[in-house]
């Protein structure tokens, strides 16, 4: 399990806490150049109901790269293409819900990002997910 224990909105790379896994897909590159690759990617996301400061919406955000694994995250803001999925959270600590994410990754792709996010209210408009 994951907790985030204090978000803070910025612009640029990332909107409040984030964690990000990388996926080497090199290996499959003729399939992904036809077309034959997708990716899934979820989450379940919870949280405490707080107050007016506390993250509400959480995100999955899969990013496409073409270059070298060893580029990241200089490569960060620069991605092939991207795709998320969010959902906004009930702040009931009995309930989860579910962060999903699924895509056709795009021909060139060399390896994925995935990020898991979380969002303050009304902060995601001053972030921008490529």
């Amino acid at each position: 399990m994951l907790h985030f224990i204090f978000g803070a909105a910025t612009a640029g790379i990332t909107g409040s806490s984030e964690v990000i896994q990388l996926f080497d897909l090199s290996s499959l590159s003729t399939q992904i150049d036809a077309g034959l690759v997708t990716a899934n990617a979820s989450y379940l996301a919870n949280r405490v109901s707080g107050d007016a400061q506390t993250d509400t919406e959480f995100v999955a955000v899969l990013k496409a790269h073409d270059g070298a694994l060893a580029n990241f995250p200089s490569d960060i803001l620069s991605p092939l293409a991207s795709q998320f999925g969010s959902t906004i959270t009930d702040g009931d600590v009995s309930t989860w819900e579910t962060v999903s994410v699924q895509w056709l990754i795009p021909a060139g792709t060399n390896y994925l990002s995935f990020a898991i996010d979380q969002f303050w209210p009304d902060t995601r408009k001053t972030v921008e997910h490529k």
